[in-house]
């Protein structure tokens, strides 16, 4: 990004850490369903600036006015955005490359190589996405009545709130993985991100 260039991404990275600090507020209270169903839009706002992000970098004046065209039409309700699958489909190549940008400079950052997380590609992007999927949609398996059955009472009581390990493993191991999709991202499109205290401090934060 040049310097003073605007950015939908950076302005939906704003969103993206609202909704993080409201699912890490649910699954410290037990409620580990609803803080993993507050995952989904962070990673669809992240993958919907990035995706008007590069195409505001198009080759021709006339793709970048449509492209900010669109966005303004977007933040006014009045265009559709395509299907996540579809962008994540567009933005395919770009991942890697943002992968490889962000590399070093997300190594120095953290300290370590990470080697617990795959590379940023599409197929990880929509993994993820389809995991969350399946606790915003009737997927018994993913429902606190069923964790309910299986306690010794096998009753189903909404107001008792319990800890459950593997509930909130299954909660970290999610939120882990799109924390590292979005510093990736981040750290590819603002390398420079990392050379300031502030940059690096934004980023400890998430």
């Amino acid at each position: 990004l040049g310097e003073g260039q605007f950015s939908p991404l950076l302005l939906m990275f704003g969103q993206c850490l609202y909704d993080m600090k409201a699912s890490i507020f649910l699954a410290l209270t037990g409620h580990y369903r609803a803080a993993i169903q507050q995952l989904r839009p962070v990673l669809e706002n992240v993958i919907t600036g990035l995706w008007f992000n590069t195409r505001l970098q198009a080759e021709t004046e006339e793709e970048r006015q449509r492209a900010m065209h669109e966005f303004e039409q977007w933040t006014e309700d009045r265009f559709e955005l395509p299907p996540f699958a579809n962008m994540v489909e567009q933005l395919a190549e770009h991942f890697l490359l943002l992968d490889n940008k962000a590399s070093e400079q997300w190594r120095e950052l953290i300290q370590l190589m990470h080697p617990f997380y795959p590379e940023l590609t599409k197929g990880r992007v929509k993994r993820v996405w389809h995991r969350l999927s399946k606790f915003l949609h009737p997927y018994y398996q993913m429902t606190d009545i069923r964790r309910e059955f299986e306690t010794e009472s096998h009753t189903i009581c909404p107001a008792r709130v319990v800890w459950d390990k593997n509930a909130y493993h299954d909660w970290l191991i999610l939120f882990q993985n799109i924390a590292d999709i979005m510093l990736r991202i981040i750290v590819g499109m603002c390398p420079n991100v990392v050379e300031t205290e502030d940059g690096k401090e934004g980023l400890g934060f998430i």
